[in-house]
């Protein structure tokens, strides 16, 4: 992110093959800072900082393509596990059903 625009960082990754589904695990800024420092009872670095995390949060924010999926990875684990299961069955329900009409 660092002062980019989101369309400079999409750019950037033009090279590379764009994939089927992008997970994006978005939580409350409270909620990453805490689970931060009490993950590693820890001080958050440079990169952790409120700013920082509110620059980087707006640009993927503004991020808005087909195959981004956004988690809300505010809930329990179980929570965002259950949503990435929702995400990524929907993507192989789609590709499966692709493959039978072609037979």
């Amino acid at each position: 992110a660092l002062g980019l625009d989101p369309e400079t960082i999409l750019q950037q990754n033009d090279f590379a093959p764009e994939p089927d589904l992008v997970l994006l695990f978005q939580a409350p800024l409270p909620v990453s800072i805490d689970r931060i420092t009490t993950g590693r009872g820890d001080t958050l670095n440079k990169f952790e900082q409120r700013e920082f995390l509110e620059k980087v949060a707006a640009i993927f924010a503004a991020i808005n393509r087909p195959n981004i999926c956004r988690i809300d990875a505010s809930g329990s684990i179980e929570e965002v596990h259950r949503q990435v299961i929702t995400a990524v069955a929907a993507l192989l329900s789609l590709h499966s059903t692709a493959l039978y009409s072609l037979n």
